[in-house]
């Protein structure tokens, strides 16, 4: 049996909404707005077996689909960001709630492009991981997302960039503008993209903010840098055991990704 909680993340018109269109669930209990919602089906397919408004309304609050294209497409590394262990010589705190991803697959990205840039204090020296939120139709990214619920998606915010909300009025921002700087502006991943959705569910992704996008492509501020050795071969790994690309199709797009300027 698998355990989601709905929980109310701020007092605003529009999540009293949503929590309202579970109170005629059979499992609703009236005195708590945080509800244990037991799932004895898949937790994806699930939602489809209620009525309309009951799926939007599990759909919007509680689940997202966390895309990831650096060293976190490697399961265990990911793992560590949602339990709270070292991960590549940095401590990094977990999630509130430790439970694993509901469901994670690997998808093609088309017009975006993978880039390495800034240079991490904390990783050999070496570059750091982006999306480009720009759109080039002559490239791809590959990604593998993972399903998780919003709560823990914030608590990976929080630990990447010292910011704990993204809220439901920020998913529609991003929708709309493909992409939403939530600062503050010394993260390096401070920017959710918005990547389309999966089985009606929200495909989200963090990159670098324009403005330091801008910095990367001037060359002067902060030019494009090559990934360490450890970071490389961590995403190369991944992408060959997700049957993405073989070693040398996955060496090969990871060094474009750093050679290649803006």
């Amino acid at each position: 049996m698998k355990i989601l909680r709905l929980k109310r993340f701020n007092e605003r018109p529009e999540e009293d909404q949503i929590i309202a269109a579970f109170r005629d669930l059979p499992f609703y209990d009236h005195d708590s707005d945080e509800q244990e919602i037991s799932l004895l089906q898949d937790p994806i397919n699930w939602p489809r077996t209620l009525s309309s408004p009951h799926a939007a309304a599990l759909h919007a609050v509680n689940l997202v689909w966390f895309a990831t294209y650096g060293p976190n497409m490697n399961y265990k590394a990911f793992l560590c960001y949602m339990e709270g262990e070292e991960y590549m010589k940095q401590a990094v705190e977990g999630c509130r709630d430790k439970a694993p991803p509901l469901a994670n697959k690997w998808k093609m990205v088309p017009h975006h492009r993978l880039f390495f840039g800034f240079n991490d204090n904390t990783r050999d020296k070496g570059g750091l991981a982006f999306l480009d939120f720009v759109n080039n139709k002559s490239k791809r990214a590959y990604v593998r997302m993972y399903l998780i619920i919003f709560d823990q998606f914030n608590d990976i915010l929080l630990q990447l960039n010292n910011r704990i909300l993204f809220n439901l009025t920020d998913i529609v921002s991003v929708k709309e503008q493909n992409h939403l700087t939530v600062g503050p502006l010394t993260g390096a991943y401070n920017n959710v993209m918005y990547l389309g959705t999966e089985r009606d569910i929200p495909i989200l992704t963090l990159t670098c903010s324009p403005s330091a996008r801008k910095k990367m492509k001037s060359k002067w501020v902060y030019p494009l840098n090559k990934p360490s050795k450890a970071y490389k071969e961590i995403m190369v790994k991944a992408l060959v055991e997700g049957k993405q690309m073989s070693e040398k199709g996955a060496k090969e797009y990871v060094n474009k990704a750093y050679k290649e300027p803006l």
